[in-house]
């Protein structure tokens, strides 16, 4: 590419050959697949736990995990969807066996969950209502139904594709799209109804 860039397939087959040289216990190879993953799927995983702790023990399970079995990994084909799926079902059992979302719900703060929406208010007041609404907007996707949520996070602040979301979610693309037509659904209504009092 003119930019310099590489191009999605080149990316793809740069990760093919990690995967391969990772399987026969070349450590650097394992270390360019971490660095390049590592930073996401903490942030990933953060958004499900609501607590970045949990979340970091999390994605290192599955790199652990992921060396330890590192002779059966199957990730070449798209290692994207095999890493985020990987720790998806991790924080899933984190969730189902610990109760962590109950936990640390209380330990996030409102500058954690929504930093930056927009431009700075001018007024202290329009400062308060745009917390409010933040705090708000925040309070519907922690309450969505799991997978709606799930959706919602992996198509917005991870950028997945539906096709990528639908094979982490292990759907149809057609649930992924109802899935965020719900998400979206109930966010316009919040936003349009402004903060409840």
């Amino acid at each position: 590419r003119a930019d310099g860039a590489p191009t999605p397939g080149a990316s793809i087959d740069i990760e093919c050959a990690w995967v391969a040289r990772s399987r026969s216990g070349d450590v650097d190879a394992f270390e360019s697949i971490f660095r390049r993953y590592y930073e996401q799927l903490c942030l990933f995983a953060e958004r499900l736990l609501r607590s970045p702790d949990p979340a970091r023990d999390a994605v290192q399970d599955v790199f652990v995990a992921i060396w330890r079995q590192k002779e059966s990994c199957r990730g070449c084909d798209n290692l994207r969807v095999y890493m985020f799926t990987a720790v998806r079902n991790r924080v899933l059992k984190l969730l189902r066996h610990q109760g962590v979302v109950d936990r640390t719900r209380a330990r996030m703060t409102l500058e954690q969950r929504s930093p930056g929406h927009g431009a700075a208010p001018e007024t202290p007041e329009e400062e308060i209502d745009a917390r409010e609404l933040a705090a708000a907007v925040e309070r519907v996707i922690q309450e969505l139904p799991e997978r709606c949520r799930e959706a919602y996070l992996l198509h917005r602040r991870d950028r997945l594709s539906y096709a990528e979301i639908a094979l982490v979610a292990g759907c149809s693309i057609g649930t992924v799209k109802s899935r965020l037509h719900q998400a979206k659904q109930r966010l316009r209504e919040t936003i349009n109804g402004g903060v409840p009092s």
